[in-house]
């Protein structure tokens, strides 16, 4: 689903970088969420995280709870290496902190689609503000390709079809095999039953978190 376009306090904040890596639960709950200033801003904050260990995420947003008198979204995070977590984020700041939480880094490089596929100014702001991040909050790809061809032969087929962080800003029921399904019947070459296999392999939600 495609914001309607970044708000004009996104655009005309300066980028805050505040280090909060070192404070406890930092986006892990919610009464101590990431920082930021719009829904664009979330969108462009979650579509560019990957784990520290590279892999992609999946995300919906669960909902909103309240946390002193602030209102904060929760969203639920599907990784390609098959793990949950959970990541809060209040989205009404002034300025935004670019910060990931325990676990994460950005990507570097990649810009969120949603955001700039039709607009090439958009594309360049948003550059701007990848460019004023902290180095160390970048992901730097040392994956073995060996490796990574190794785990899809293996059956590990679902990580080959991902080609970046993405999600929605609304709840989907049956996350993740919900998003998954409809996702992957855009791949017209693969039958229903190829589908169905690789859904199959997407195991539940156990208690806890990614970082636990």
């Amino acid at each position: 689903m495609k914001p309607h376009g970044l708000s004009s306090t996104f655009l005309n904040e300066k980028i805050v970088t505040m280090d909060n890596s070192n404070t406890e639960n930092y986006g892990k709950c919610p009464g101590n969420p990431v920082r930021l200033n719009s829904i664009p801003a979330s969108r462009l904050f979650l579509n560019n995280l990957v784990t520290t260990d590279g892999d992609y995420i999946i995300y919906h947003r669960k909902g909103s709870v309240m946390e002193n008198s602030e209102i904060i979204d929760h969203y639920e995070i599907f990784t390609t290496a098959k793990q949950y977590d959970d990541i809060y984020i209040s989205i009404y700041n002034r300025r935004n902190s670019w910060v990931p939480p325990a676990g994460y880094l950005f990507e570097d490089g990649i810009l969120c689609p949603d955001l700039t596929e039709d607009d090439d100014d958009m594309a360049e702001i948003i550059e701007s503000v990848l460019q004023g991040i902290d180095k160390k909050y970048f992901y730097e790809d040392q994956r073995n390709i060996e490796d990574f061809m190794l785990s899809i032969a293996e059956g590990d087929e679902l990580n080959s079809f991902i080609e970046c962080s993405a999600g929605v800003n609304f709840e989907l029921k049956n996350f993740p095999v919900s998003y998954f399904k409809s996702y992957l019947h855009t791949f017209t070459f693969l039958s229903d039953e190829k589908q169905f296999e690789m859904l199959k392999k997407i195991p539940k939600r156990e208690k806890g978190n990614l970082t636990n």
